[in-house]
């Protein structure tokens, strides 16, 4: 089979692989498609592909989530991520495709991990919004490096207690 047909069948199957997995929970695209793009596609191209791809399912569930928004809690979040994405965009200018790659698994592995095994993980209630503003300038490092930048906010928000659907529309 030609490089770029084989290509274009991991680019499919990725996307059709994150937007399940997005539709089923409202985020997570980047992850699961750079699980699949990183092996057919080049680190500059894969990572604002699934950027894109991401801001395209969260556009278009945004009105389901209005409800849940309480801007006092999310905006420390939204600071740190756009102090983070140009130190992520940065990172992946000069990201080796190999080690692109094995970081991408490793992401993926941990927060499968997390997800599957911590079932009550306690309540975080120190750190205040500074350290809410870290996890959201960790996010928006990984966001700029592949698109990724929701999942250590949603491990955040969960250790933090907030509520499903508060936690939902931070992401």
């Amino acid at each position: 089979m030609p490089d770029a047909v084989h290509a274009a069948l991991i680019v499919a199957a990725g996307a059709a692989a994150a937007g399940f997995a997005q539709g089923v929970t409202g985020f997570a695209f980047s992850v699961v498609a750079l699980s699949f793009w990183a092996w057919a596609l080049p680190p500059e191209t894969a990572a604002p592909l699934a950027a894109f791809g991401a801001l395209t399912g969260q556009i278009a569930s945004l009105a389901s989530v209005r409800s849940g928004f309480e801007w006092p809690k999310i905006v420390p979040l939204i600071l740190g991520g756009w102090i983070g994405v140009p130190a992520g965009v940065f990172l992946l200018r000069n990201a080796d495709p190999h080690s692109f790659r094995l970081t991408v698994g490793a992401l993926l592995t941990f927060y499968s991990l997390f997800a599957l095994l911590v079932r009550d993980p306690g309540v975080v209630k120190r750190g205040g919004r500074g350290l809410d503003a870290l996890f959201g300038l960790i996010g928006g490092v990984l966001g700029g490096l592949g698109g990724m930048s929701g999942f250590m906010p949603a491990i955040w928000t969960q250790l933090r207690g907030w509520r499903r659907d508060l936690r939902r529309a931070t992401m």
